[in-house]
């Protein structure tokens, strides 16, 4: 890693020409932001390595084989980048952007900082409804719903759990019992695949689902919209974490600098439509063009992500549903 201040490590992150980017985000987002800055970065070039569900024990597999082959990881599970031993520490010095604005103390932490907020919403099929009666947790009850809804399965990823979490700490067991009386359908793949069903008219509406997927399909003209919804508004944080023995350690530090900063999270909300449909926001406090601004009042809350099977929260929850543990 370079000496010296920011511009020397600019310079070096020029000479090394490249960064490694691991990352479970959408095709858009994953888009935008490449674009973004490779058009401020010219001399370094992106090399995406799209990360599906597997992506928690890919990365333990290469770092308990000794293989450092990525250098920055956005990602959702929080868990995974809360490991000091495979994840540099972050502080102003690694990335000025952390220096330069607001951030709340649980949207940076020693190993990994808050690459976006989403607010979490509805999917419906727009062939179907035009969703303007659709603004809160309590209007996504309808019994017109019944067994044409889809739920991410809430084991699937720690996203969908977080939600579980937050949803029933606040309007209780009996709104999530009120869910299961619905009779969704629980898609074990998670959000992708459910906002698929809404998009083919398989079925009328997803939640919890995030605007990035929806803006996805939606782009490609797929009869799918999204809504953020309030009372409450649930936010969950995605990750963004820089490995240790990165291949190239100051290209990794630029990269993710950017990724965070107003410019990057400009980009992100952008592309995480459809326009005016976005439902991400950057985790610092200062406003940026294009991001969903949560209305003034609002009560915002935020689930436990870290939640497992050994948790009896987590048995509880999903007990509400009908559900049991995975098993290998």
């Amino acid at each position: 890693m370079a000496d010296g201040g920011w511009d020397a490590i600019v310079d070096a992150a020029n000479k090394e020409g490249e960064v490694v980017f691991y990352s479970s985000d959408s095709d858009s987002i994953n888009a935008a932001v490449i674009e973004a800055f490779e058009k401020e970065y010219p001399d370094i070039k992106v090399n995406l390595v799209k990360a599906g569900p597997d992506l928690a024990a890919q990365v333990a597999t290469e770092k308990q084989s000794g293989i450092n082959s990525g250098d920055v990881l956005s990602t959702g599970f929080q868990d995974l980048v809360e490991n000091k031993d495979w994840f540099l520490q972050l502080d102003d010095t690694v990335m000025p952007t952390l220096g330069e604005q607001t951030w709340p103390d649980n949207m940076v932490t020693d190993t990994w900082v808050a690459k976006y907020v989403q607010y979490l919403g509805v999917a419906w099929n727009t062939d179907v409804m035009d969703g303007e009666d659709l603004n809160t947790w309590a209007d996504v009850l309808k019994p017109e719903f019944k067994g044409r809804l889809t739920l991410p399965d809430p084991r699937a990823t720690s996203t969908n759990i977080s939600w579980l979490d937050a949803i029933s700490n606040v309007l209780g067991d009996e709104y999530v019992e009120q869910v299961s009386a619905l009779q969704p359908k629980i898609e074990a793949g998670g959000s992708v695949p459910a906002t698929q069903d809404v998009a083919a008219g398989a079925q009328d509406v997803s939640y919890p689902q995030s605007s990035m997927l929806v803006a996805d399909l939606s782009s490609k003209g797929a009869p799918i919209a999204f809504k953020v919804l309030t009372d409450p508004l649930i936010q969950v944080p995605g990750q963004l974490a820089i490995f240790k023995e990165s291949p190239n350690p100051n290209a990794a530090r630029v990269f993710a600098n950017f990724r965070v900063s107003p410019e990057g999270m400009s980009a992100v909300c952008i592309a995480a439509g459809p326009p005016g449909q976005t439902g991400f926001s950057a985790a610092f406090e200062e406003p940026v063009d294009g991001c969903y601004t949560a209305p003034e009042g609002e009560e915002v809350v935020q689930g436990d992500k870290n939640l497992t099977p050994e948790d009896e929260r987590y048995l509880h929850i999903i007990g509400l549903l009908g559900l049991e543990p995975l098993t290998n």
